[in-house]
């Protein structure tokens, strides 16, 4: 038979074994807990992630369509007005046509622009510049033209 102090320590022992199966019961609970609330945290936060990534992509391709059609319109205006910007540019230039060969159809002009076609001839265009537009040669020939 066993003496009592040592069913006395038995009985200590299985209680304090008792308390440590609690305890590391517990704690496995506790983790198992902590585990699960972690997956659901894991998942909810992926989860908003996703949608946050659809809601960028789909603002992101909405920004891109947005800029192309900007070019787009940008560039046909562009065009329109290049458009525009040449034709008035012929008009000037026929209108200028005509009136040149106006000038140059009145008695005395061409006799007169002979010499500066001669000076430009000569010395080129860069003598433009230097040429002498009051010369007495010119200030001769002055009928039939008004400015």
């Amino acid at each position: 038979m066993e003496s009592p102090f040592h069913s006395r320590v038995g009985k200590v022992v299985r209680r304090i074994s008792d308390k440590l199966d609690e305890y590391e019961a517990a704690v496995v609970d506790h983790y198992v807990a902590v585990g699960e609330s972690l997956t659901r945290t894991h998942v909810r936060v992926k989860d908003k992630l996703t949608t946050h990534e659809q809601k960028l992509s789909n603002h992101i391709e909405h920004c891109e369509a947005a800029i192309v059609n900007s070019c787009t319109s940008v560039g046909e205006h562009l065009t329109h007005t290049q458009e525009r910007l040449k034709d008035k540019l012929n008009s000037q230039e026929r209108k200028l046509s005509e009136k040149a060969a106006q000038l140059l159809s009145k008695p005395g002009v061409p006799k007169m622009l002979a010499p500066l076609r001669d000076k430009l001839s000569d010395n080129g265009a860069d003598s433009i510049d230097s040429f002498d537009y009051n010369a007495q040669e010119h200030s001769t020939v002055t009928t039939g033209f008004k400015p």
